[in-house]
C-alpha cells in the first residue's frame, strides 16, 4: 500500500490514475488527509519528521504497536489466537491474506 500511495502522489493525486489502477480515489484522499494530520501532530509536539524510505519493517513495527491488542498467532491453518485474550480469530475471505499461499505466523487485525 505504501508503494501505491507514493505512486499516486507522483501522479499528481490523479483520479484518472486511480481509475486506471482500479483504486478508490476518495480512500487515497483520506490517507493523504490522515498523513497530514499526523505530520501536524508531530510538528506541534516538536518531533522530527524523517522518511523511512523503503524500510517497510519500520512501518510494520508501527502498525503492530498500534494494534498490539489485536495481535494473533497461528494455531492451525486458517485459525489464529489473540495473544492477549486467547480468543480465536479467523482470516476473512475478502482479506488479501486469505489466498496468500503462505500462512503468516503472526497477524494484526482490525475488526
Amino acid at each position: 500500500m505504501l508503494n501505491v500511495y507514493v505512486q499516486w502522489i507522483q501522479n499528481s493525486c490523479s483520479p484518472e490514475w486511480c481509475r486506471k489502477h482500479f483504486l478508490h480515489f476518495k480512500k487515497l484522499q483520506k490517507v493523504r488527509e490522515i498523513r497530514s494530520q499526523i505530520v501536524e501532530i508531530m510538528k506541534k509536539n516538536r518531533h522530527s519528521i524523517t522518511s523511512c524510505r523503503f524500510d517497510h519493517d519500520i512501518v510494520r513495527k508501527v502498525i503492530c504497536s498500534a494494534y498490539f491488542t489485536n495481535a494473533a498467532k497461528c494455531k492451525t491453518i486458517g485459525q489464529y489466537v489473540n495473544l492477549r485474550t486467547g480468543v480465536a480469530a479467523f482470516i476473512h475471505p475478502s482479506s488479501c491474506l486469505f489466498e496468500l499461499g503462505s500462512i503468516p505466523d503472526y497477524i494484526v487485525y482490525h475488526e
